[in-house]
């Protein structure tokens, strides 16, 4: 429909425009969280990937990012554009947590890492051949009393605004990484910044070749 903008009616299409947008987003981010998910995972070396949705996200911002990356990285079993959307989530988060005026670095690392029998590293996790990526911001960190509830749907410390979720990121980022077999892990200090560590299983090949 071709409306001009002096009609009356345009703001109500706009705004069901801009309702049909969230709603859309909303449906896709429910799907993720189902038992299903749609996965379609296929092997991936995460290196290059991880580099360019960072990249992508942050651009504009005034942050930057810095890469610490194993060369010898192994590849995952994931859904590319799932795996696409934790590393989008994440840097979003960091980006409202650090002070867009005065810039900042977000620290990205990923390296291999094989987890024994009885390891401390997160209660899901079984032991195996895991690749571990760290997002770390130097943000506003997060309190101890909100930090059990970072992953719960809705649950958000931001005030609303152009640039401000739903409180769904992070509660979709630890569904797909569940649901890939892998789990996330936080550490954070208010006024310092916060951590994300996330563990992925190396591929089955590299995995029994171990």
């Amino acid at each position: 429909m071709n409306t001009e903008e002096s009609s009356k009616a345009y703001p109500f299409l706009e705004r069901a425009e801009q309702v049909f947008g969230l709603a859309t987003k909303l449906t896709g981010q429910l799907i993720s969280f189902s038992p299903g998910g749609n996965l379609q995972p296929i092997d991936i070396h995460p290196a290059n990937p991880l580099k360019e949705e960072a990249l992508s996200t942050l651009a504009g911002s005034g942050l930057t990012a810095e890469f610490d990356l194993a060369e010898n990285l192994w590849p995952i079993t994931v859904d590319p554009s799932q795996f696409r959307n934790v590393i989008k989530h994440m840097a979003l988060n960091a980006l409202e947590a650090m002070p867009l005026q005065s810039g900042g670095t977000l620290l990205i690392k990923a390296a291999n890492e094989s987890l024994p029998e009885n390891h401390a590293k997160h209660p899901t996790l079984p032991p195996g051949c895991y690749v571990k990526i760290s997002i770390q911001d130097y943000g506003c960190g997060i309190s101890k009393e909100n930090l059990p509830r970072i992953f719960d749907p809705y649950f958000s410390t931001k005030q609303l605004g152009a640039q401000k979720g739903m409180g769904l990121g992070l509660t979709l980022c630890d569904s797909i990484i569940r649901k890939h077999g892998g789990a996330i892990t936080v550490e954070s200090e208010p006024g310092k910044g916060t951590t994300f560590d996330i563990y992925l299983p190396a591929a089955a090949e590299k995995a029994e070749s171990k």
